[in-house]
């Protein structure tokens, strides 16, 4: 890695000196290629794995695109050295970038067998696309839960059993759901993690002691559903 550092230093430091354009395009298309081999062994010697932020990607794609969505893309899969070892960032989405998408969509239990044009094994469609952005901050809108409670009225103290069921859109995003039983208690967070693809259910019980009108409340985002009980 130092070599290639020291290799683009000095390529610079010839540059006005040269007369030739050509010579000069040619400098430049060099120094362009070293900087990129130079940022991937800068990932390698990191252990592959990068936290933090990542660009968006704004819609699905597949093999044959290009452009800021397959750069962001492979910058993504760039970040894990078991998913995408080569670790190139072309804009291209050629058969290495089908290949990493595919090591993907295994790991996250998305898909695993099939084509891009048949099952979406190597294309980056809807699912994968919420299982990427989840991954880099991006709040998922295909959430959806709702909850079945019994007794909703009764003599108090009063024990409710709330069957919850998240994630009923199938998303392979990752999700955090809030369930709160509008008493003052300490709300319910339940987890759906990346690549979870079905819907999962619970039952917790709660039991309202004071005689009230409660408001239970499931929510993730900016949804929600919500349940009356009436301890008389």
């Amino acid at each position: 890695m130092k070599y290639i550092a020291a290799l683009c230093a000095s390529i610079i430091t010839l540059l006005p000196g040269l007369a030739s354009a050509d010579q000069l395009s040619d400098l430049q298309a060099q120094i362009l290629l070293l900087s990129q081999q130079l940022a991937q062994l800068q990932q390698q010697q990191t252990g592959g794995t990068t936290s933090g932020s990542c660009v968006t990607i704004t819609t699905p794609i597949g093999p044959g695109s290009s452009g800021s969505n397959v750069t962001a893309l492979q910058q993504f899969l760039a970040r894990d050295r078991s998913i995408y070892p080569e670790g190139q960032v072309t804009g291209y989405y050629g058969t290495l970038t089908t290949t990493a998408v595919q090591r993907f969509q295994t790991k996250y239990n998305i898909v695993s067998s099939g084509s891009p044009s048949t099952t979406g094994y190597g294309r980056v469609g809807p699912k994968t696309l919420d299982v990427i952005n989840s991954m880099c901050g991006v709040a998922s809108n295909n959430v959806g839960a709702f909850m079945q409670v019994s007794p909703t009225s009764g003599k108090a103290p009063l024990d409710v059993s709330i069957q919850v069921t998240v994630n009923t859109t199938g998303s392979c995003a990752a999700a955090t759901y809030e369930l709160d039983y509008g008493d003052g208690s300490t709300p319910n967070t339940i987890q759906v993690p990346a690549g979870t693809c079905q819907p999962l259910q619970q039952t917790y019980l709660h039991t309202y002691a004071p005689a009230a009108l409660y408001q239970i409340k499931l929510s993730s985002g900016i949804h929600s559903s919500q349940a009356e009980v009436v301890a008389q």
